[in-house]
């Protein structure tokens, strides 16, 4: 660790301004210019913007070759085969998701977001909604927090999603009263039954009353009577 902090100091030290006046007495111009030596003079702002705009371009043209891919599928399924020899790195599963795309059951943004995949089965609108918007999750309270998908634990994504859609808030309750009446079923499971009866040398004992088997079955043939 301190030869890689030796090796920084001497680097920063290779590319730094020379002050005038003394040391410890940087200026605001002296740091712009060490900045600018180190960006190699760059507009980062600039560079930021343009990133962005060039990853916006790259999935607007993602989703312009699934839709191509989609419409020669439709004039002929059996077409699917000439995409794959001619991209033989490609596998299955992504020409399935291309499909997806294609047809509007997948949203774009969801063939590289980094999110769980309850999402992607449900509609396109709500995909769309909460790709990267945040999705209400109720406490066992009855407060509700704001929570981005990407960031749902387990039990969250459990709760939120439905087998193919978004659970609303009484549908969130509900699930949340379900899983309380589960827990309640469980720790009844594990509590030991206490029987209201015995069994003690051949006799069945209910409270201070001990019965022979002769006198089980006499009450079982008065029963029947």
């Amino acid at each position: 660790m301190n030869s890689l902090r030796s090796a920084v100091s001497r680097m920063i030290g290779k590319h730094a301004v020379p002050h005038e006046g003394g040391e410890g007495k940087d200026t605001v111009g002296d740091k712009r210019a060490v900045a600018e030596q180190r960006t190699g003079i760059l507009n980062v702002s600039e560079k930021v913007k343009e990133f962005g705009r060039k990853l916006q371009e790259g999935i607007g043209k993602m989703y312009e070759a699934c839709r191509l891919y989609v419409e020669v599928l439709d004039v002929d399924p059996g077409l699917q085969s000439s995409f794959e020899e001619a991209y033989p790195g490609i596998p299955a599963a992504a020409w399935r998701r291309f499909e997806a795309v294609g047809r509007r059951r997948l949203h774009i943004k969801l063939l590289t977001a980094v999110t769980c995949r309850q999402l992607e089965r449900c509609a396109y609108e709500e995909q769309e909604k909460y790709v990267e918007g945040p999705v209400d999750v109720m406490l066992f309270g009855g407060d509700v927090l704001k929570v981005e998908v990407k960031n749902l634990t387990a039990e969250q994504a459990r709760q939120v999603f439905a087998k193919d859609h978004v659970r609303t808030m009484p549908e969130q309750r509900a699930y949340i009263e379900s899983l309380k009446t589960m827990d309640s079923i469980k720790r009844l499971r594990k509590e030991p039954t206490v029987l209201p009866y015995r069994v003690s040398r051949h006799r069945l004992v209910v409270g201070d009353v001990a019965f022979t088997r002769e006198d089980l079955l006499r009450i079982l043939v008065e029963m029947e009577k």
